[in-house]
């Protein structure tokens, strides 16, 4: 395969800190990223940055100078992204210059509903010098008009980065890359495609390789977690991928740093609660449902993937969009009273 530009974004301080509640402690936050610089891995995302409490043991940041004493050496060569979610209103006046910080870029993720205003923000903060990501969730609501409004807005704001999220782990393979094949044609050529898949059907590594063997003719940029780690049935594995760049593309990944830094922290994270692809996550993904359905049903051992097919059936009428708790409880609960045995 000819040799194409493919670099790695490792999320695993941000997405996998649904599983802990981002409390990686101090030691995890310093070597992980240390370590996956060394390895190197392109783009380290260090955690959220949000209004609230700071504390050295999570990857939450109140402030983006915060994350300062976490970042890995800068001629290690890995760029440091943080998170804000744009629903958050973090405040673009409470934002340093770039020049005051040591994070490289913040990437900002959004719904639908608040695409326009969400690349306004984001025009505001490249302002001040940072690399900034566009995260448009829920890739699969939209259509082909959809995804031109959003390139347009892409093109007008001009992120360096611009990504298909899967948030739901529900899209095929095929999905993603007429999806990628469309952004690669109306996006301006200077702004990378990035890619976030979540792993409810397994589907993570077959997605981003169908964007790899498109030849893009922009940069592309493959979101991955060590070991997968993340919320709901995980991530792309970093490893896997780095692994798999390796053999195909060209790429020269130190992995044994990656392996250090999955021995050092994420291993023993795995066996205190794991995270993995689950027939009840594969269910909320085959109904494109937001994957808390899934893990409130996980988390109260509700595992009877009958109950869990007829309840995601009916969210899926209702209010496949987004989450709502109420909703979930009240169908559970007439579900178990309708439920018969099996003969």
């Amino acid at each position: 395969m000819p040799r194409m530009s493919i670099k790695i974004l490792d999320c695993t301080l941000r997405d996998g800190g649904y599983n802990n509640n981002w409390t990686f402690g101090r030691k995890a936050k310093t070597r992980v990223p240390r370590f996956l610089a060394q390895a190197g891995v392109e783009f380290i995302e260090m955690g959220f940055l949000q209004k609230g409490g700071f504390s050295r043991r999570q990857s939450l940041f109140a402030d983006m100078r915060d994350a300062d004493e976490f970042i890995p050496k800068a001629e290690l060569g890995a760029k440091t992204f943080v998170m804000v979610d744009f629903k958050s209103k973090y405040p673009i006046s409470e934002i340093p210059q770039k020049s005051e910080v040591k994070t490289d870029g913040i990437r900002v993720v959004f719904y639908p509903s608040d695409r326009k205003a969400a690349f306004e923000y984001i025009a505001a903060i490249k302002e001040k010098g940072y690399i900034v990501a566009a995260n448009p969730m829920q890739a699969h609501l939209y259509d082909d008009a959809g995804r031109a409004e959003l390139a347009s807005l892409a093109n007008k704001a001009k992120p360096h980065i611009f990504a298909i999220v899967d948030s739901f782990g529900c899209m095929s393979p095929a999905e993603v890359e007429n999806i990628g094949r469309q952004f690669d044609r109306l996006l301006s050529p200077e702004i990378a495609l990035g890619f976030h898949a979540h792993d409810n059907l397994g589907l993570a590594l077959p997605s981003a390789l169908n964007l790899i063997n498109l030849k893009l003719k922009r940069e592309l940029i493959i979101d991955s977690s060590l070991r997968g780690m993340g919320r709901g049935g995980g991530n792309l594995r970093t490893e896997i991928i780095a692994m798999w760049l390796n053999q195909h593309a060209g790429k020269a990944y130190n992995l044994d740093r990656i392996f250090d830094a999955i021995d050092d922290y994420i291993g023993v994270q795995a066996r205190k609660k794991p995270w993995a692809m689950d027939a009840i996550l594969g269910l909320s993904g085959m109904e494109k449902l937001h994957q808390n359905y899934a893990i409130y049903l996980l988390e109260r051992k509700l595992t009877s993937a009958r109950l869990a097919m007829n309840v995601f059936k009916k969210i899926a009428e209702i209010s496949p969009d987004a989450y709502d708790e109420t909703l979930i409880e009240k169908l559970v609960k007439a579900e178990q009273e309708n439920l018969k045995p099996l003969k």
